[in-house]
C-alpha cells in the first residue's frame, strides 16, 4: 500500500471512530475526496487490517442508507501530535467559557503535556539521526592500543593508564580493572 493510500485510510479510520452517528458512503467520499469505489476499497482494506467497521442506520435515514462506524482503533493512532496539541491550546485561548471549551480542555487533559512531547520528539530525532554517526571531531585509537584494551577486557586484567583530566593541568597515572567499554554519540 502506498503512503498516500495509507494516510487516507488512517484519516478515514479516525473519522469513522470519531463519529457518534457513523458516516454514509457519500460523507466518506466527501471527506476523503475519493470516488465511491475507492471508499469501498478503503473499507475493505480496514477489514483486512483487522479493524471491522460496523454498519448501522438512523431512524430518519432512507431505508437503504447504511452508516459505517469503527471501534477499537489503537490509542497510539488517536494521540495528538505536537502541531495538533499546540493548535488546540491556541484555539482554547480564543474561546469564551462554554461547553466546547470544557470538552477541549478534557481532551487535552487526557494527553501528554506539550513539554513531554517536545522532549520525546527531540529524543526521536536523535535516534533517527544516529545512523549518520558522530558529528564533530572523531576519536582515533591506535590498533595496538585497542588490542591491549580488548585483551584486558576479556581477561579482567588491570591496566595502568595515563589520564588527563580537564580540570587539572598535569596528567596522572591510574590503575583500572575495566568491565567494559562505553561508546557515546556525544562524548
Amino acid at each position: 500500500m502506498a503512503y498516500s493510500k495509507l494516510a487516507v485510510s488512517l484519516k478515514l479510520a479516525t473519522e469513522l471512530q470519531s463519529s457518534s452517528l457513523g458516516l454514509t458512503i457519500e460523507e466518506m467520499m466527501e471527506r476523503t475526496e475519493r470516488s465511491r469505489k475507492t471508499v469501498e476499497r478503503i473499507l475493505n482494506g480496514l477489514y483486512e487490517l483487522g479493524l471491522k467497521p460496523k454498519t448501522s442506520s438512523l431512524e430518519g435515514d432512507h431505508h437503504l442508507t447504511k452508516r459505517w462506524r469503527l471501534d477499537g482503533l489503537p490509542s497510539a493512532l488517536l494521540a495528538l501530535n505536537l502541531k495538533e496539541r499546540s493548535a488546540i491550546e491556541r484555539h482554547l485561548q480564543t474561546l469564551p467559557d462554554s461547553v466546547e471549551k470544557q470538552a477541549l480542555t478534557k481532551i487535552l487533559a487526557g494527553q501528554k503535556p506539550l513539554s513531554q512531547l517536545l522532549a520525546i520528539d527531540q529524543e526521536m530525532l536523535i535516534d533517527r539521526e544516529a545512523h549518520i554517526g558522530k558529528v564533530g571531531p572523531k576519536s582515533q585509537v591506535d590498533d595496538s592500543l585497542m588490542g591491549i584494551l580488548e585483551s584486558a577486557l576479556k581477561g579482567f586484567e588491570e591496566l595502568t593508564i595515563l589520564y588527563r583530566a580537564v580540570a587539572r593541568p598535569k596528567a596522572t597515572w591510574r590503575t583500572v580493572r575495566p568491565l567494559g567499554m562505553l561508546f557515546a554519540r556525544f562524548g
